[in-house]
């Protein structure tokens, strides 16, 4: 949604927010669209011979805490919940779902919550901490600052965090 308003990226999304403020009627019915869009595609995606799929909410944290779980969390739950659905009623065998959503730190206990197998972790929240946050009930990957590639091979030879 936030390409779709934006035109393009940004830097900080301020017209996407600003949507969101001024039409939270129409930012649902826009979610509810790419959402009924999604499901399908990530089922064919299953048919196809995807073992895992993984969401992303690449403006979790633009949107903080109040924005998120009014306009991000509900589609995010409803997505893991009508691909399973899905899924069996086509009789695919499930695969395991992952969440990832880009400094959305301050939603951790919440994506635990939300029907996916694996939370994905950005670079900026320690993997320890996550695990307390949301106990044993998924499983937590990544954690890996991307620009780590850039560094010498001995330094990159630290394995991903899969906790």
């Amino acid at each position: 949604m936030t390409y779709m308003v934006e035109g393009g990226g940004s830097s900080t999304m301020a017209q996407a927010k600003r949507w969101l403020y001024q039409r939270p009627k129409a930012s649902h019915q826009l979610l509810r669209i790419l959402t009924d869009a999604l499901v399908p595609y990530l089922v064919g995606q299953v048919a196809a011979g995807a073992q895992a799929l993984q969401l992303f909410e690449s403006h979790a944290g633009h949107l903080g805490p109040q924005l998120f779980s009014k306009f991000a969390l509900p589609y995010i739950r409803d997505v893991a919940k009508r691909v399973k659905s899905s899924l069996q009623e086509a009789g695919l065998a499930p695969v395991p779902m992952i969440i990832f959503a880009k400094d959305g730190h301050f939603a951790l206990e919440e994506l635990a919550q939300a029907g996916y197998e694996v939370v994905g972790l950005d670079w900026t929240v320690a993997p320890e901490k996550a695990r307390e946050r949301v106990g044993k009930t998924v499983t937590l990957q990544g954690n890996l600052d991307p620009c780590a590639l850039y560094a010498p091979e001995v330094t990159t030879r630290v394995p991903v965090c899969v906790l």
